[in-house]
């Protein structure tokens, strides 16, 4: 139950002064939705299948932002100068998939659901780190939190 406030307080949500604490909240439903359900989906991924789970998830994902960006009234553009990043995020996306479901296969389901939820730290401390962002009040304690969820999910 930590580790869902944790990601809302990391992402800097409900700011003090910030009146748009819930502009996008229906692209974060739809969001987090398609991850439960590629990481369920990923989760029961056998062994003996090798990579083409992850193709036809990729496939699949792509499509549907697709779908959703013309059904939202989105033109979906990668400008010239981002294509290389885009195509190293989606590699990157993609092995840690991959890692997902390789710990899938050691570990129980829950946990590594849950521990892959909290990959919106990452960037947050990235952005820290690299980045020299400052963080609100709210945000450290979401880091806080985000620690001592991974903690208890580990210890339980």
């Amino acid at each position: 139950m930590l580790a869902l406030p944790s990601i809302w307080m990391v992402s800097g949500a409900g700011r003090p002064g910030d009146d748009k604490g819930m502009d996008g909240l229906s692209d974060c439903l739809v969001a987090g939705l398609g991850v439960a359900l590629q990481y369920t989906a990923m989760g029961h991924v056998s062994a003996e299948s090798g990579v083409w789970p992850l193709v036809a998830n990729r496939t699949v994902s792509i499509m549907l932002v697709v779908a959703y960006g013309r059904t939202v009234g989105r033109r979906l553009h990668i400008p010239a100068g981002y294509l290389w990043s885009a195509l190293w995020i989606g590699a990157a996306a993609s092995g840690s998939l991959a890692l997902y479901a390789l710990s899938t296969r050691y570990s129980m389901l829950s946990i590594s659901v849950v521990l892959s939820s909290l990959y919106p730290v990452i960037p947050t401390v990235l952005a820290v780190w690299l980045l020299r962002e400052r963080l609100v009040p709210i945000q450290l304690v979401g880091l806080m939190s985000a620690a001592a969820a991974v903690v208890l999910i580990t210890v339980e």
